[in-house]
C-alpha cells in the first residue's frame, strides 16, 4: 500500500496553473506538470503494464517530498469542489452510546439516534472557507442550516470541533481511495472515482460535530441514570428473595431455616429447635412443621 500511496494521479500543469489527471496530459515529461508541493518537474508514466501515474524528477527534487496520493486527491477535491455549485451528498448516521454499571457491577447501556443517514443536498458550495476563525475544507448550505465538510489521513488528522465551532461537521477518511483509485478501469478518471467516493454511502464519513448531539447526549445520560436505578432496585429485591424462603400463602420474605429440623410457627414467625418439643415457645401454639 505504501509504495502505491507514492504514485501520485494528479499534478499541477503549468499551462493552465490547474491540477490535471494523469490521463488528460501527454505522456512524460511533455505533460508540462510539475508538483504543487515542492515544485519539481513532473513525469507522466503511462504505459501498458502499470497503473498510470505522475512521478518526480529525479535530479529537480531537491529535499523529500511529502506530496503523494493521498495529498493529491485533497488538493484534486477542493478544485473539483470548488466548480460546483450544488451536489447531492449521502450523510453517515450518528448516535450517541452511554455505558453505566448497577451496584452490582452489571454493565448496561442506552444508546440513542441523532441523525439517520439520508441524502442532502449540498448548495452554494465554498472551498477553504473560514467560519468563526476556522478554515474548513469545505462550507456548503444545507437548506437553512451551513454544514462543514473536512478531509483527513495520516499525516492529516481528524480536527477537533465542539459547539462554539457554530457549525455541523462531517470528516472524510481519504485512506480508503488507495485501494479504489489504483483498481480503476482502464476508461475510467480518477476525478471520477473520487467524487463517486465523496458523494457515495461506502465513504468513510463521521460526523465530528452535530448541533443536536448535546440535546440527545443529555437525554441519554438520563434515560441511562433512570435504568441504571430500577436496575439496582430490582437487584435487591432479588437479594432479598435469595437470602430467604418465599412463602406462597402469606407472600412474605422468611429469614431460611438456620439448621434442618427447626420447626417455624406461622402465627408468630418463630423458629426453634426440634430439641425445644414442638409448641412455640413464644405463642404457646402447636407446630409440627
Amino acid at each position: 500500500m505504501m509504495s502505491l500511496l507514492t504514485k501520485i494521479p494528479f499534478g499541477l500543469q503549468l499551462e493552465s496553473n490547474e491540477l490535471v489527471d494523469v490521463d488528460d496530459v501527454d505522456k512524460g515529461r511533455k505533460c508540462g506538470c510539475i508538483c504543487p508541493s515542492c515544485k519539481s518537474a513532473l513525469i507522466a508514466r503511462q504505459g501498458d503494464v502499470n497503473i498510470h501515474h505522475f512521478s518526480h524528477v529525479k535530479s529537480d527534487v531537491v529535499k523529500e517530498c511529502e506530496y503523494n496520493l493521498l495529498f493529491s486527491s485533497r488538493m484534486m477535491y477542493l478544485k473539483l469542489l470548488s466548480n460546483l455549485t450544488s451536489l447531492s451528498f449521502i450523510t453517515p448516521s450518528l448516535s450517541i452510546k452511554l455505558d453505566g454499571y448497577t451496584q452490582s457491577q452489571r454493565p448496561l447501556y442506552q444508546q440513542n439516534d441523532v441523525t439517520y443517514s439520508q441524502e442532502i443536498e449540498l448548495q452554494n458550495i465554498r472551498t477553504e472557507c473560514e467560519v468563526n476563525g476556522r478554515i474548513f475544507d469545505c462550507v456548503a448550505e444545507v437548506k437553512s442550516t451551513s454544514i462543514a465538510i473536512q478531509f483527513s489521513y495520516k499525516e492529516r488528522p481528524e480536527i477537533i470541533v465542539d459547539e462554539n465551532d457554530g457549525i455541523a461537521v462531517i470528516n472524510i477518511d481519504l485512506t480508503p481511495i488507495g485501494s479504489l483509485i489504483w483498481s480503476k478501469e482502464p476508461d475510467e478518471k480518477y476525478s471520477d472515482i473520487l467524487m463517486r467516493y465523496f458523494v457515495g454511502e461506502d465513504a468513510d464519513k463521521k460526523w465530528l460535530y452535530h448541533p443536536r448531539s448535546i440535546k440527545v447526549k443529555q437525554q441519554t445520560e438520563v434515560e441511562l441514570r433512570k435504568r441504571i436505578v430500577e436496575a439496582n432496585q430490582r437487584e435487591r429485591k432479588t437479594e432479598q428473595v435469595y437470602t430467604g424462603t418465599y412463602c406462597a400463602n402469606t407472600f412474605q420474605v422468611m429469614p431460611k431455616k438456620t439448621a434442618v429440623g427447626d420447626y417455624y410457627c406461622k402465627q408468630c414467625h418463630t423458629r426453634w429447635a426440634r430439641v425445644g418439643g414442638y409448641i412455640c415457645p413464644k405463642c404457646h401454639s402447636p407446630c409440627r412443621e
